[in-house]
């Protein structure tokens, strides 16, 4: 039996060496070899980092259209049926809102009317609005209109008052008519719409009409009246009087708490159309001058009505009615 002293087993390492002294010295390879392989290798490299850059880009700018898009798609999906447009200040008779159910329902004073809102008034109905933009909107009995926005209102049928007062944004109220639309410029009108024509009467500033192309223009104290084949007639109209009572009873109360007589004398000119006439030293007086409260009766009063009781309660001034003129003077 032969043991392992006898052939004993070369190292590996031993063998290995052996192999490399076998195969002689490694031819070594030309410079233009290394430069080669450099330029591979980097075109490689450059190639990763600018498609790990695309990709990047690419990602960043797939997340700036995700987020553009959910914005638009918000924007989008904002519902102006569910924007307050308009808040009802008078309620009167048979004045009524479509509900979300399409059932008629009693308007409110104070409820908030949404964008797209249909409202209607009977023969003993009136009411109004201070849209959003701060314009008044009267609504006249036998009237049916819709409110699209705080700017814009389509009249179906029947009469409306509009006031873009100082205190309102106003000059932008849309009003649209199957006769064609109807634009403010910071005034007072009111348009009437039947099924034969168009009424608009400007009690002050100024009205534009869009028809087809082109517009009519109507300024204080005309009436603009456009039937179905679009002939235009133009009149005269007051500033005072019957064909503006109806818009008189629904301007709301005058609140007297802290305000002058000054103050009340201005808001029933402004909302009569009645012309105010005192001199310098009656004026600093009715400034001076504090009124006082008269009552709950004075919620239903029409300005005339508020001017006489108010008044009644003031001593150092008086005034008088004569052909749509406020006179007023010192005791």
């Amino acid at each position: 039996m032969t043991s392992r002293e006898d052939n004993p087993t070369p190292p590996i390492g031993d063998d290995i060496a052996g192999v490399i002294r076998a195969a002689g010295r490694r031819p070594v390879p030309p410079d233009t070899a290394y430069e080669q392989v450099l330029t591979a290798a980097t075109a490689v490299w450059e190639r990763k980092v600018r498609r790990r850059r695309r990709n990047a880009w690419l990602g960043s700018l797939a997340a700036t259209l995700a987020a553009v898009g959910v914005g638009v798609g918000v924007w989008f999906a904002v519902d102006t049926s569910q924007v307050t447009a308009a808040t009802v200040t008078v309620a009167r008779g048979e004045a009524q809102i479509l509900d979300a159910d399409e059932r008629w329902q009693r308007l409110q004073a104070g409820a908030a009317v949404v964008g797209k809102s249909e409202i209607r008034t009977l023969e003993s109905g009136g009411s109004a609005l201070r849209l959003a933009s701060g314009v008044q909107l009267r609504i006249a009995a036998n009237t049916q209109l819709r409110v699209l926005t705080a700017n814009e209102i389509e009249l179906k049928a029947g009469r409306v008052y509009v006031d873009s007062d100082r205190f309102s944004l106003g000059g932008d109220l849309r009003l649209f008519t199957p006769f064609g639309e109807v634009r403010d410029i910071g005034t007072q009108f009111q348009v009437d719409v039947n099924p034969n024509r168009l009424r608009v009467r400007v009690r002050e500033g100024q009205v534009s009409i869009k028809r087809g192309g082109g517009s009519i223009d109507g300024t204080i104290g005309e009436e603009l009246n456009v039937d179905r084949q679009g002939q235009v007639e133009r009149g005269t109209v007051a500033t005072h009087g019957d064909q503006w009572r109806w818009a008189e009873t629904l301007a709301g109360p005058f609140e007297p708490q802290g305000r002058t007589v000054k103050e009340l004398l201005n808001w029933v000119a402004r909302e009569t159309g009645y012309a105010l006439k005192m001199d310098a030293a009656t004026e600093r007086t009715s400034a001076s001058l504090v009124l006082f409260e008269i009552g709950t009766a004075a919620e239903r009063l029409t300005p005339l009505e508020a001017l006489e009781a108010h008044m009644s309660t003031v001593t150092r001034v008086g005034y008088n009615l004569d052909d749509g003129t406020i006179f007023v003077f010192r005791r």
